[in-house]
Formats: C-alpha cells, structure tokens, sequence
C-alpha cells in the first residue's frame, strides 16, 4: 500500500486500519480515528475533495529535537521525564510506524549512578560510559559558527525499532572533538560545574 493520509488527523495511515464510505475506502492511523471518522465522516470528507486529497503520497518525515533522551539505562544521555518522555515518544513512534527522526545531545558526562546507603540516603557515583560501545558513528562532521568562532560537531546514530519493525534513527550531536577549545568540548556536556 502507498503512503496515505489518515481523513481525521492527516499522519500516516496503517492498511489494517480501514473503513469504505461513499464508495471509497479511507485508512486510519488509530482505532482513535477509524472511530472518530465513523461517528462523522462528513465532517472529514466531502464528495468533492475524494480521494486524491487524502490518498496522496506522504513524503515527509517528522524531525523531532529534545535536549535529551532517554534510549535505555546503559547510555546516560537523560536524567528524569523530560528524557524519558521524549524515549517514549520515539518508541511510540516507531510502533506506529511514524516516519521520523530525532536529535539530541550526546551527553558523555553529567549524570551519574545513584545508590541508596542503609538508612536510605542518596549517593551520587561518576557514570562513566564510551559512545562507540553503544553507538554508531556517522563520519560526520560539521562545523557551526557559535559567537563569531567555529565550533565542529559529529554526528553519532541510534536505531530505535518499533514491534512493526519500524526504525527511528536518533542522531546524537557531540563537540568533545580535539579541533575544539576546551570550552566547546563541553557545549554538548549536560554538567558545567
């Protein structure tokens, strides 16, 4: 099936997800729009406007940015909801079968290990991990001018694959370079203390 148009929200449509109208069959991206299209499918449709407005070829994907991520706990690169939120949009996303991609920074240090001691106080240990253990490299760089000096960043990618087989690549952006001052090594650093 071509990439369609779901009537009701306009994101990409699943095949299994269907229903025939005026002699038409429109697709869905969610049981939540089948639905909401049956109740009033004159309110998402004329007769006029079908089928070519909403069976038309998507070509777009959705660029999703947040400052960090939360891919899985061996890669240290989100502290609490803000990361986590944004780890469960992409993986919804590629469930869905979404067409996007996503950026972040790639944070090699600012987090940290917490463990509780016997009476049940924190203890922050150092997180130390190594980027190419866990990701792959794109041989990227790019340079950006940031306060009239260049800054190089290098792109680092993810795979993030939905139970539809699905993949949503995140790219990880990083300064620790050694072209960079030691200043801009850490633009990409969660920790400036």
């Amino acid at each position: 099936m071509k990439q369609i148009k779901d009537p009701v929200c306009g994101m990409i449509a699943r095949e299994e997800l269907s229903y025939g109208y005026l002699g038409r069959i429109f697709y869905f991206c969610s049981a939540f729009c089948r639905e909401k299209f049956i109740k009033s499918p004159d309110s998402y449709v004329t007769p006029s406007a079908m089928p070519e407005e909403l069976c038309v070829t998507v070509g777009r994907e959705v660029a999703y940015f947040s400052m960090e991520i939360g891919l899985e706990p061996s890669i240290p690169t989100y502290s609490g909801g803000l990361g986590v939120l944004a780890g469960d949009t992409i993986k919804s996303s590629a469930d869905l079968k979404v067409p996007m991609v996503a950026v972040t920074l790639l944070h090699r240090k600012g987090y940290f290990e917490q463990k509780l001691d016997a009476q049940g106080n924190q203890q922050e240990l150092p997180f130390d991990w190594n980027p190419p253990d866990r990701l792959e490299s794109l041989g990227l760089r790019v340079s950006v001018e940031i306060e009239r000096r260049t800054v190089w960043i290098q792109a680092w990618r993810y795979q993030v694959t939905g139970q539809t087989g699905q993949v949503v690549p995140v790219i990880l952006l990083d300064a620790d370079l050694p072209e960079n001052s030691e200043y801009d090594r850490r633009l990409t650093e969660l920790s400036w203390g």
